[in-house]
């Protein structure tokens, strides 16, 4: 599989997750990958308008382009786009597990409203069987833009560079190695964090 994951390496040692901020540049500034995608799992409260009580289930917020890396379309409807996350669309894709569960297979909850800790959003896709995202061992219950995360946790901490809680994976370019693509990534990662005043660390990514 030509999918990779990229972790930032800081000045103490260890590896680590990004700031949303330092993902979006590292994106725009590397050129060996055809498609790049941050995510991160979160708890949340769920249920339908009108429901009594909520069910702590599992989302995975993702970036614009987490579907199409991954090469994944959903079954029914449609996956979160760009659009979605520059937008801050109030959308979802829900797990293929958890749609047989709930709703049967029903297709018709394309369009449904779930609350998700109190905030409405619209199921727009089912994503296809078996599909876990890339957590091995963790099949998350829905999926929704990242940028939602300032909504349902009512704090926005998308901005905040220090704040390094999201993941990174990305596909290689035709004909790019891993070598050639660790080499770029770690250079526009140096590029990026010493713009803003953190020490560049050898082997950053």
């Amino acid at each position: 599989d030509r999918l990779v994951g990229i972790e930032v390496g800081p000045p103490n040692g260890g590896m680590g997750a990004w700031s949303y901020r330092t993902f979006k540049e590292l994106r725009d500034a590397t050129h060996s990958f055809t498609g790049m995608a941050a995510w991160r799992m979160v708890r949340v409260a769920t249920r339908e308008p009108g429901e009594v009580g909520s069910a702590p289930l599992l989302a995975t917020t993702v970036s614009g382009d987490y579907f199409n890396v991954l090469g994944v379309r959903a079954i029914i409807g449609r996956a979160i786009t760009n659009d979605d996350v520059d937008a801050a669309t109030p959308v979802a894709v829900v797990g293929a597990q958890y749609w047989m569960e709930r709703w049967h297979g029903d297709p018709s909850v394309i369009g449904k409203t779930l609350l998700l800790n109190g905030q409405p959003v619209t199921i727009v896709g089912i994503a296809p069987p078996r599909f876990s995202g890339v957590y091995t061992g963790v099949v998350p219950h829905l999926y929704v833009p990242l940028t939602l995360q300032p909504r349902l946790s009512g704090v926005n901490t998308l901005d905040d560079r220090k704040l390094r809680s999201w993941l990174i994976f990305a596909r290689l370019a035709p004909g790019v190695s891993i070598a050639v693509a660790r080499d770029d990534a770690d250079a526009a990662a140096k590029r990026i964090t010493a713009s803003y005043g953190d020490r560049p660390a050898p082997g950053a990514v």
